[in-house]
């Protein structure tokens, strides 16, 4: 969908033109355009100014302007204003809310576009489910990047609670989330089977880390977790 890839190249601009991002990636990415030089600061600058005319006209034409302006608002808190960088916590919430104006944004155009009914509950509450799921296993992604962190002093889960907590903390809310949504869903065994098998993965690979912890399994963790979501 033109519009989802729009705001998210939107929030990979803001996420990663500032000089502590650069730093950050230059440790854990450095493929990435920024560092390896593939594109400059002013450059990346240009493209988020017609990044945001672009995602403007279109949010406005699919009725969708209120979610952008919301989400635009938390990508400057989580990037521009420091938000992602001063506790775990937080950071999990300005993610999830995030998630949140994508969720709902992506069903208003797809089931109504026209903005004129409203969404059903049942709709509702399956984002609400996902932007909690979100918030309590988005830091999957920071084991992998623990050492550009720790370059830019970044505060998350893992710093607020110490890397074993922050592991259990992952492999029990990926049980709870195996367990409780395949049965909110009303999914047989048969049918929540591949879900069921990516979080056992994922709850694998994060107790292996607490055993044998590698950059490289760090990165298929969060891979599998990826795809579970």
């Amino acid at each position: 969908m033109l519009w989802v890839w729009l705001v998210m190249l939107q929030f990979t601009l803001h996420n990663q033109r500032r000089p502590e991002s650069i730093i950050e990636d230059n440790i854990n990415k450095p493929w990435r355009p920024l560092p390896s030089g593939r594109i400059s600061v002013k450059g990346a600058n240009y493209l988020l100014f017609v990044t945001y005319l672009a995602v403007s006209v279109l949010s406005f034409q699919l009725g969708v302007i209120t979610h952008f302006v919301v989400f635009t608002g938390l990508v400057c808190w989580y990037n521009d204003l420091g938000g992602s960088d001063r506790s775990g916590l937080f950071r999990n919430f300005l993610n999830a809310s995030g998630y949140a104006c994508l969720f709902s944004a992506s069903l208003r155009i797809c089931l109504d576009p026209s903005g004129e009914s409203r969404i059903g509950d049942r709709a509702t509450s399956w984002t609400l489910i996902m932007v909690l799921v979100i918030f309590t296993t988005i830091h999957a992604q920071e084991f992998r990047d623990e050492a550009g962190d720790k370059a830019r002093r970044r505060q998350n889960i893992i710093t607020s609670i110490g890397h074993s907590r922050a592991r259990l903390l992952l492999v029990t809310f990926m049980g709870f989330w195996c367990a409780f949504i395949p049965s909110w869903l009303g999914l047989t065994f048969k049918g929540a089977f591949v879900t069921l098998a990516l979080g056992l993965w994922t709850a694998a690979l994060t107790i292996w880390g607490m055993v044998k912890r590698t950059e490289k399994l760090d990165k298929k963790m969060y891979l599998v977790w990826s795809c579970w979501l």
